[in-house]
């Protein structure tokens, strides 16, 4: 059997692909004197500011990128709490496995950087093209892996529920049975250009794919949240294939694992 390959528009695609890069760099300095200003000249790069660990999180909410930039010689360590508050277990970032670089004046070793919980971490020396390549680089590793995302984590999801089978495949069950009335009900929104329906319908069943751990189908869900968060539903008919071509995944691996 060909194995279905579902690709969320807008942030993976066929290799090959020239997109845009957008970066939330975190710096204490505006645009005009921070790092943003590094990036400004570089092709097919687009970047968000954020002054304060706050106001990252608050941006990571309220829209997407590929991969975050973070000065870890801001005053009173805030780079450091930044990068702590995206990858703790209680962060209220959905993606807390994004990519993150950082950036610094000071000699930080690969090991004192993956114990911070970034990707990379580079020097203050860098030129502007360099940088820029480092965090293309980054993106494109965190993408690839996101391509090895669990379809279904059946051993968490049991270890959940107590390791009661017959719990889990309750769950499974009410699940499967839910999810094609779900996405109806979200076609009928998109369709209607609802914009507060499809977020609230697509809040929804990220939640139900998040409680099962149908993490594609979730991930799908969560951009089309996010879309309708920021009142644009631009892309979120190619969200809504993949949200359909998942759930086929979904009901495949099932299947596999039941021979």
């Amino acid at each position: 059997m060909t194995e279905k390959r579902c690709y969320p528009g807008g942030l993976q695609s066929e290799a090959g692909d020239n997109r845009t890069l957008r970066v939330l760099v975190v710096d204490i300095e505006d645009d005009l004197n921070g790092l943003g200003v590094r990036l400004a000249a570089s092709p097919a790069v687009e970047f968000d500011t954020a002054h304060s660990c706050n106001h990252a999180l608050q941006r990571l909410a309220e829209d997407e990128y590929a991969v975050v930039l973070v000065n870890l010689d801001m005053a009173g360590l805030a780079g450091y709490e930044t990068v702590r508050s995206i990858r703790g277990s209680r962060s209220a970032v959905v993606d807390r496995s994004i990519a993150l670089v950082g950036i610094t004046c000071k000699n930080v070793c690969a090991r004192e950087a993956k114990d911070l919980g970034l990707d990379n971490c580079v020097s203050m020396d860098l030129t502007d093209g360099e940088l820029a390549d480092v965090l293309r680089d980054c993106a494109a590793e965190k993408t690839a892996a996101a391509d090895n995302v669990a379809i279904f984590e059946r051993e968490n999801l049991l270890n959940r529920v107590g390791g009661s089978a017959a719990v889990l495949d309750k769950i499974i069950t009410t699940f499967i049975g839910s999810v094609p009335e779900q996405i109806a009900a979200l076609n009928e929104a998109f369709a209607a250009r609802d914009v507060d329906r499809v977020h609230l319908l697509s809040h929804t069943l990220k939640g139900s794919c998040a409680n099962v751990e149908a993490l594609r189908i979730r991930d799908a869900a969560y951009r089309i949240e996010l879309a309708a968060k920021n009142g644009d539903l631009s892309q979120v008919g190619q969200y809504l294939e993949t949200v359909r071509c998942e759930f086929e995944r979904f009901i495949d691996a099932l299947r596999t694992e039941s021979e």
